[in-house]
């Protein structure tokens, strides 16, 4: 590893092994820390890639991130932003995740012109949990115009509390991860 090189190293969740993921000349590899089994490494040629999605999701530690990878045979790879160090710990790493990424999109961009740079989630998952949270917010709306009063025991104004101070954070993260595409030379980290 030379001194210049753009190291990554995360555990996206308390059931994967923590990866290590760099650029090397035209190529991302990444490999599980410790491991020296084929399935635990694995090597993509840019010039395969076929898109860059970039999305963000709320964390333990602030916005998480993700670059996912799709390259012309199908295969995908995700890098995540936050380390899980323990199931109720995370650690940010955003800074050297933020450093492989501008660097692997500008990579990408000359290895492949042709790569599509997108951002937020595929347009079929947006429209989804859009429409999915207006027809649950005007169900609960009629519901409660059908039956009145009735309606509003403990347990069902629990849950619309519940419901009213997860909405703010649900907004937030389909505004944040609205379907588009971005520029190589400038992408949203």
């Amino acid at each position: 590893m030379s001194s210049d090189e753009i190291v990554h190293r995360v555990r996206a969740s308390v059931f994967a092994q923590e990866a290590e993921w760099r650029l090397v000349d035209d190529r991302l590899v990444w490999s599980a820390i410790g491991k020296t089994r084929a399935g635990d490494m694995g090597v993509i040629a840019l010039d395969q890639v076929e898109s860059v999605r970039l999305t963000n999701e709320p964390a333990r530690v602030g916005s998480r991130m993700f670059c996912r990878l799709r390259t012309r045979d199908g295969a995908v790879a995700l890098i995540a932003s936050a380390h899980t160090a323990g199931v109720f710990s995370a650690q940010d790493r955003s800074l050297t995740y933020k450093a492989l990424v501008r660097t692997l999109v500008a990579r990408i961009a000359v290895a492949n012109p042709k790569a599509r740079f997108l951002t937020g989630l595929t347009p079929i998952v947006w429209w989804s949990v859009v429409l999915g949270l207006a027809g649950l917010l005007g169900a609960l709306g009629a519901l409660s115009v059908i039956a009145g009063r009735e309606i509003f025991t403990t347990r069902i104004l629990v849950g619309l509390a519940l419901i009213a101070l997860g909405t703010p954070n649900l907004v937030r993260w389909l505004t944040t991860n609205r379907p588009g595409a971005f520029k190589p030379a400038n992408p949203p980290l």
